[in-house]
């Protein structure tokens, strides 16, 4: 077994708890343990676009600390596209700017001085470049055959270019991932459209009416499974519960990135005993 350390993020504590019951089920199959980091704090939801305020990258670089203290350990994951985001950015302008570095450092007087080493990486980017498509085909019992999915990547996993996983002009890690798990993506233009994230804390509405316009605009749109079998591969918005790939799906969050259930239920079954 695998042991990669793994940052949680307050929504999949709480809103989005079958996410991370999910993937923690789907790892152990695929031979990896998520080690959550110890003593981890709020990122801070969302990127500071005011690169001069250091006092709101300390969250986000407490984090990278945390994981530093580890040994043996230099890469943090993460599975919420908003938390990777930040945590990305904040790595990047550190990394960039030593004098910005050298002041939060201290700052954060109590603290083990940040080193810069730590890379931040989605679980997306696990599967894609560190296990392969074909190991996650492997543990496949049940495949998505005839299951037409519209992935949503939204546009945090993607942009900054500097610091996205794929192109951000036409990614297609989630389609792989689909395909893979043997079913059929389905492109449609409105799969990076942005959900309103930067609303989040203080403007749910936005968010909430910017998650529904998405998710109604997926082919032949509407919630859950359509009559012609397909399904949007994003958490149903605004406390909506629909199916996602035959599971009881329930989130407050905007986005997803990969499929789960509340319950837990594996995305693709264990191997058989």
């Amino acid at each position: 077994m695998r042991d990669i350390l793994y940052y949680p993020g307050c929504s999949l504590k709480d809103s989005a708890k079958g996410f991370e019951d999910s993937a923690l089920k789907v790892s152990e199959d695929l031979g990896i343990h998520l080690e959550e980091i110890p003593r981890w704090n709020c990122c801070g939801t969302v990127y500071s676009l005011t690169d001069d305020n250091l006092m709101k990258q300390v969250a986000p670089i407490r984090n990278l600390i945390r994981t530093q203290e580890e040994e043996g350990h230099q890469k943090l994951y993460t599975l919420c596209s908003m938390c990777d985001n930040t945590l990305k950015r904040a790595n990047a302008l550190v990394k960039k700017d030593g004098d910005k570095l050298d002041k939060m450092n201290n700052f954060m007087d109590r603290e083990e001085d940040y080193e810069g080493e730590v890379e931040v990486r989605h679980y997306l980017e696990l599967l894609r470049d560190e296990l392969g498509w074909e190991a996650i085909e492997q543990p496949v019992i049940n495949p998505l055959e005839d299951l037409k999915v519209a992935p949503y990547y939204g546009c945090m996993l993607t942009r900054p270019k500097e610091i996205g996983l794929d192109d951000p002009h036409n990614p297609t890690v989630i389609d792989d991932l689909i395909e893979s798990l043997g079913g059929e993506p389905v492109d449609y233009p409105y799969k990076q459209e942005c959900c309103g994230s930067y609303n989040t804390v203080d403007n749910e509405e936005v968010v909430m009416e910017k998650s529904r316009y998405n998710h109604r605009r997926c082919p032949q749109g509407g919630s859950g499974f359509n009559d012609n079998g397909l399904s949007p591969m994003s958490v149903q918005p605004g406390y909506e519960t629909g199916r996602t790939y035959g599971y009881r799906a329930r989130s407050r969050t905007g986005t997803g990135t990969l499929l789960h259930s509340v319950d837990g239920a594996r995305f693709w079954p264990s191997r058989s005993k």
